[in-house]
């Protein structure tokens, strides 16, 4: 047992997440600094990364302190897909974060009819119904998990079920992936500076529009 630099990277980690991703809460809940941002998406991507800071790494602290995992086979088998429902849900909402945007960019006039609150919220929902319900079958299954320890997390063991994981993979993790490159690429073209300019004018047409209809004033 003993407190090394591990430790105090791990834990000054945890502090930074949670810290981090409630003043970003807070700053959602009570003013418009992210305004231009879908709530929806930031939310989900800020609670799964806040998820992270409460449930994931605090155990890998005192994991550092003992150098092994400490707190039993079961405990490391839960713990393992807890991360991995976190991590598919964390890259789910930051891939539809991308896409937001770039529908904001592209048609930003169609943005509101096609990125509604509603919709929106019901993407959220699908989000974390697919991470959680993609645990189900290996959580109760035959599939197991195992303490790594360079890093000091358990994670699963993909051998005991292949031919699933790999269908997962394919189905939850590659489309998401495949948005954020599209839409992180899209950003270096000129037709982003040009999308950009456009949508700028655009949210400055109607403050223009209400000046001069409001007149001078007396």
């Amino acid at each position: 047992m003993s407190v090394g630099v591990e430790t105090i990277v791990t834990l000054s980690m945890t502090v930074l997440i949670i810290a981090a991703n409630l003043l970003i809460l807070v700053m959602l809940c009570t003013t418009d600094m992210l305004a231009l941002l879908n709530k929806h998406f930031f939310v989900s991507l800020t609670v799964a990364d806040l998820c992270v800071g409460l449930l994931v790494t605090p155990f890998s602290v005192w994991t550092t302190v003992f150098d092994r995992w400490i707190y039993g086979e079961r405990f490391c088998h839960v713990e393992a897909y807890v991360t991995a429902i976190l991590y598919v849900a964390s890259v789910h909402s930051l891939a539809w974060l991308s896409v937001d945007q770039y529908v904001a960019l592209r048609k930003p006039d169609r943005h509101a009819s096609i990125m509604t609150s509603t919709r929106s919220g019901c993407w959220v929902a699908f989000v974390w119904t697919t991470a959680v319900g993609f645990c189900v079958s290996p959580l109760f299954g035959a599939s197991t998990a195992r303490y790594y320890a360079e890093a000091y997390v358990c994670v699963i063991d993909w051998s005991s079920q292949t031919a699933y994981f790999i269908t997962v993979a394919v189905l939850l993790v590659v489309p998401p992936l495949v948005a954020l490159s599209f839409a992180n690429v899209y950003i270096f073209t000129a037709t982003y500076g040009r999308d950009k300019a456009a949508s700028e004018r655009s949210s400055l047409e109607p403050s223009a529009s209400a000046v001069t209809s409001a007149g001078p004033a007396r």
